[in-house]
């Protein structure tokens, strides 16, 4: 990813996604994007809005890691099936 370490960009820390090497990025991409889904799927329990700001803040994350997977070559395709089976292995 081409980031300039100690900018943000929302509240994702780029420092963090500057240190994503190609090869980790689908994987990356797809555990952000599974625990996201995972804490929207819980029941409130009165703390909606710190909820909704880690789940904005995982998909954000998960949003710019998708986005550089793309710039690394890899397919939508590729990165659906590694949140597929991402999914499965945590549902276990």
């Amino acid at each position: 990813m081409n980031i300039e370490a100690g900018t943000s960009y929302g509240t994702t820390p780029d420092a963090l996604l500057s240190q994503i090497t190609p090869d980790e990025v689908v994987a990356v991409h797809a555990l952000l994007a599974t625990r996201a889904e995972q804490l929207r799927a819980l029941p409130a329990d009165g703390t909606g809005r710190t909820r909704d700001a880690q789940i904005r803040a995982l998909r954000e994350a998960a949003d710019r890691v998708r986005e550089a997977a793309r710039e690394c070559g890899y397919s939508d395709r590729t990165v659906e099936l590694a949140v597929r089976c991402t999914r499965r292995h945590f549902a276990r």
